[in-house]
């Protein structure tokens, strides 16, 4: 897979709760599709703008996935898809904007 920018949640992420898998955050539309078709199936998928410092990324994401264990066995299958940085994050609200940190 093309290389997501690197960003890193806190080591203690709370799996408490809706979560999202985060496969990526990308610079590139090429590097979205790529990371989209990769993962199509195994969850929904969401594509959120963001920033990383002042460059334009878009999140690909999976979710959300109702409790942490199944989030943790779909992040397993991300990462054996080759997305190694691919993390958990809580899930906001509906799920359906971006993820805010929570209390666990």
């Amino acid at each position: 897979p093309p290389a997501a920018t690197r960003r890193r949640p806190p080591a203690a992420a709370c799996t408490a709760g809706p979560q999202l898998v985060q496969i990526g955050a990308f610079g590139e539309t090429d590097q979205v599709s790529a990371a989209m078709a990769t993962v199509e199936g195994l969850e929904r998928v969401r594509v959120e703008p963001a920033f990383a410092g002042t460059r334009a990324v878009a999140r690909v994401r999976l979710g959300p996935v109702a409790d942490g264990d199944a989030a943790a066995r779909l992040l397993e299958r991300v990462v054996a898809l080759g997305y190694t940085d691919a993390f958990l994050v809580p899930a906001a609200g509906d799920g359906r904007t971006a993820a805010l940190p929570v209390s666990c």
